[in-house]
């Protein structure tokens, strides 16, 4: 993330968000909008295939003064400097956060168990730091599971936070990446050491 900016998750439920702009990046931000629960409006004259099937309000002409009126988020995606320039200054002048400038959606990785945000300021990274990071979700999945039976027995915290470091050292991951059985049992094992105690 650049800058000093402050990572955080917004409540976007019902809350109008626009987009100006109707090529590959907008495609991208109407799809998080929308799975984030935001009424999403896209004023653009060509949309791509992609944001025709997302439930999204579409304006299908060039952006015109009060398009944003009353939004919380605004990007504008149009290419076109002018119109760029032009959007964000009534989206600021309304309230409005300018999307790229105010508020960047880093890249999401999101499996099973696993939520995870990813901004490196370059787009390639992010993308396979993201891949990377599914291939735990599995994993994590065993692990919460594992941490709630080991949190429940009857043991010092002293050896309880002992086991639960030693199910995710460099080595136990490494199994849980390559051999995710074998990984399993060793959990069922650092499980049974404690909970198994008299």
């Amino acid at each position: 993330m650049a800058g000093n900016g402050c990572p955080a998750i917004l409540d976007l439920s019902d809350r109008l968000c626009v987009i100006v702009g109707g090529g590959r990046g907008a495609e991208v931000k109407a799809r998080t909008l929308s799975r984030s629960g935001a009424r999403v409006r896209v004023v653009a004259e060509e949309v791509s295939e992609a944001i025709l099937e997302l439930n999204t309000e579409l304006v299908k002409r060039k952006y015109k003064p009060g398009d944003a009126k009353d939004a919380f988020i605004v990007f504008s995606l149009t290419g076109d400097r002018e119109t760029d320039e032009l959007v964000k200054s009534e989206a600021r002048d309304n309230g409005a956060l300018v999307g790229g400038e105010d508020i960047t959606f880093p890249a999401c990785a999101e499996g099973e168990n696993i939520k995870a945000f990813v901004s490196t300021g370059y787009p390639k990274l992010s993308a396979k730091m993201m891949s990377d990071i599914l291939k735990y979700d599995e994993a994590c999945g065993a692990l919460c599971e594992f941490r709630k039976k080991v949190n429940s027995c009857d043991a010092a915290r002293e050896k309880r936070d002992r086991l639960l470091m030693a199910a995710v050292t460099d080595e136990a991951l490494c199994t849980a990446m390559d051999e995710p059985e074998r990984y399993m049992k060793y959990l069922s094992l650092l499980e049974s050491e404690i909970c198994d105690e008299k």
